[in-house]
Protein backbone atom coordinates (compact mmCIF):
# COMPACT_ATOMS: atom_id res chain seq x y z
CA UNK A 1 0.00 0.00 0.00
CA UNK A 2 1.09 3.31 -0.86
CA UNK A 3 1.41 5.82 1.83
CA UNK A 4 -1.20 9.27 1.65
CA UNK A 5 1.96 11.38 1.65
CA UNK A 6 3.48 9.64 -1.60
CA UNK A 7 3.82 11.41 -4.86
CA UNK A 8 4.04 9.67 -8.02
CA UNK A 9 4.82 11.80 -11.39
CA UNK A 10 4.88 10.63 -15.22
CA UNK A 11 5.35 12.88 -18.67
CA UNK A 12 3.09 12.47 -21.68
CA UNK A 13 4.93 13.17 -24.61
CA UNK A 14 4.16 13.96 -28.41
CA UNK A 15 6.91 12.07 -30.22
CA UNK A 16 10.18 10.30 -29.70
CA UNK A 17 11.84 9.67 -32.98
CA UNK A 18 11.43 9.50 -36.48
CA UNK A 19 7.88 8.13 -37.79
CA UNK A 20 7.22 7.27 -33.98
CA UNK A 21 3.79 6.97 -31.87
CA UNK A 22 3.41 7.46 -28.43
CA UNK A 23 0.62 6.11 -26.55
CA UNK A 24 -1.25 9.52 -25.47
CA UNK A 25 -2.21 8.26 -22.05
CA UNK A 26 -0.38 8.49 -18.71
CA UNK A 27 -0.87 5.50 -16.46
CA UNK A 28 -0.29 5.15 -12.39
CA UNK A 29 -0.83 2.21 -10.61
CA UNK A 30 -2.27 2.45 -7.17
CA UNK A 31 -2.29 -1.02 -5.40
CA UNK A 32 -5.21 -1.23 -3.06
CA UNK A 33 -6.02 2.55 -2.69
CA UNK A 34 -9.57 3.76 -4.01
CA UNK A 35 -9.06 7.81 -4.16
CA UNK A 36 -6.12 10.13 -4.71
CA UNK A 37 -6.25 13.21 -2.62
CA UNK A 38 -4.93 15.08 -5.67
CA UNK A 39 -3.67 15.18 -9.21
CA UNK A 40 -1.54 18.24 -10.23
CA UNK A 41 -1.00 18.42 -14.13
CA UNK A 42 2.11 20.61 -15.50
CA UNK A 43 1.06 22.05 -19.02
CA UNK A 44 3.84 23.06 -21.45
CA UNK A 45 2.29 26.81 -21.39
CA UNK A 46 3.20 26.83 -17.75
CA UNK A 47 -0.57 26.30 -16.55
CA UNK A 48 -0.93 24.63 -13.14
CA UNK A 49 -4.46 22.32 -12.81
CA UNK A 50 -5.59 20.75 -10.25
CA UNK A 51 -8.25 17.80 -9.70
CA UNK A 52 -8.75 16.46 -6.01
CA UNK A 53 -10.49 13.47 -4.63
CA UNK A 54 -9.96 11.72 -7.72
CA UNK A 55 -11.82 7.83 -7.94
CA UNK A 56 -8.85 5.42 -9.38
CA UNK A 57 -9.33 2.90 -11.99
CA UNK A 58 -10.66 5.01 -14.69
CA UNK A 59 -9.78 6.90 -17.41
CA UNK A 60 -9.69 10.59 -17.20
CA UNK A 61 -9.78 12.83 -20.46
CA UNK A 62 -8.34 16.05 -19.26
CA UNK A 63 -8.08 19.49 -21.26
CA UNK A 64 -5.63 22.20 -21.37
CA UNK A 65 -7.82 25.05 -19.62
CA UNK A 66 -7.69 28.72 -21.33
CA UNK A 67 -5.25 31.52 -20.02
Amino acid sequence: MTPSNTSKWNQATAAVGYASLNEPRVRFGFRSIRNVKEIEICWPSGIKQILQDVTVDQILTVEEPPK
